[in-house]
């Protein structure tokens, strides 16, 4: 054994290899359980020319990101070998100052962690050492390592491998099998500034402070693209609490994510639905200019109450209306998780002005709802 750790020795110095692959290539055999064979035998010109041609892509995927300062985004690290059998691979990864590297996950494609991954932040650098198990070289495709950036500043970066710290061992082959090295180009925007939206708007029948529902918002705005201009719908979630005047309010501005600020063109339609009440086309504001919409002037007609399927939601008809007279059996009714949404003046109790409340909504056989 000790004459083949000389042999081993003596062809790695003399085909000049690095000292990291030659640990990934004594790796391959020792993990193969043919070292000894290996040093001991002469390859036929057949394998010579094999090994020659055959080759490796390390890639990180997709090819092209594009993002904006402070958004996160994701590249996975493939390793295409092909026919050959992977045994070990030695990865270095840098990137530009324009992004951060945050996290990584290796994956169990080549299981047995040689070095252990680390993110150098100082020199923008990841690095890694991975190999087979024994008798389990790697083929195919595999997915090796998955790798979190954050944008922090706008420009165009890369993510590239570093070529001559980046290396691979396949059995049957004594150089880097690595033929071809893909990079990630990164094109980086300014932020997004997102616009706020705080609302003000009334509901039949409410007069309470402090009652709290939840909201469904629909926005119709136009966004200026590189193609153009396009009409686009996005929804939102928040919540609302009446003032002392019963009038809802968004009491924290909501966010509105997705929406470029700077990009916006024209007014920006809002529509408006809680639980129990039609959907109402509230107005349209200019989110560049302001942030409140005041529609305190117009009330959410409540009463739809019967959701059972899709065509009864947003809609009031006769179902909707015999619902609550079914709970008024008595001239006041205590509530129950059933008949709670019933409680539409919110006075803790089923009673007569609730049932003229809902009774006042409805004007014809079917009511709809205010859709974008």
């Amino acid at each position: 054994m000790q004459q083949n750790y000389s042999m081993t020795g003596k062809y790695l110095q003399q085909h000049k290899i690095s000292l990291a692959l030659a640990m990934l290539v004594v790796i391959s055999f020792v993990f193969a359980g043919v070292f000894a064979s290996v040093t001991g035998t002469k390859k036929s010109q057949d394998q010579r020319s094999q090994a020659a041609t055959n080759s490796a892509v390390i890639s990180l995927q997709p090819g092209q990101q594009d993002t904006r300062v402070g958004e996160k985004f994701t590249l996975a690290l493939f390793l295409e070998v092909g026919d050959l059998r992977i045994s070990a691979a030695d990865i270095t990864i840098d990137y530009d100052a324009g992004v951060q590297l945050e996290k990584f996950e290796v994956t169990q494609a080549l299981p047995v962690v040689l070095r252990a991954g680390a993110i150098n932040a100082g020199q923008r650098t990841f690095s890694i050492a991975l190999g087979s198990g024994p008798q389990t070289p790697v083929t195919g495709s595999p997915l090796l390592v998955t790798l979190t950036f954050k944008a922090v500043s706008p420009g165009s970066n890369t993510v590239h491998f570093n070529q001559a710290m980046t290396q691979a061992a396949a059995l049957g082959n004594t150089a880097n099998v690595i033929g071809a090295y893909r990079q990630t180009s990164v094109t980086i925007g300014d932020q997004v500034v997102s616009p706020k939206l705080t609302i003000k708007v009334a509901q039949v029948g409410l007069s309470k402070q402090d009652v709290i529902t939840q909201a469904d918002i629909g926005l119709v705005y136009t966004q200026q693209n590189a193609a153009g201009q396009e009409k686009k719908l996005k929804l939102y979630k928040t919540e609302l609490t009446s003032n002392q005047s019963g009038v809802l309010i968004t009491k924290t501005p909501l966010t509105l994510e997705g929406i470029n600020q700077s990009t916006l063109v024209g007014m920006t339609e809002v529509y408006l639905k809680t639980p129990y009440t039609l959907s109402k086309k509230l107005g349209s504001i200019d989110l560049k200019q302001t942030e409140l919409l005041d529609a305190s002037d117009k009330k959410l007609v409540i009463g739809d109450f019967d959701q059972s399927s899709e065509q009864e939601k947003n809609v009031i008809r006769l179902t909707d209306i015999v619902a609550p007279l079914q709970a008024y059996t008595l001239l006041e009714n205590q509530l129950t998780p059933e008949t709670a949404k019933f409680d539409v003046d919110y006075n803790g109790l089923v009673d007569i002005r609730d049932i003229s409340i809902v009774l006042s909504s409805f004007t014809q056989l079917e009511l709809r709802g205010e859709v974008p």
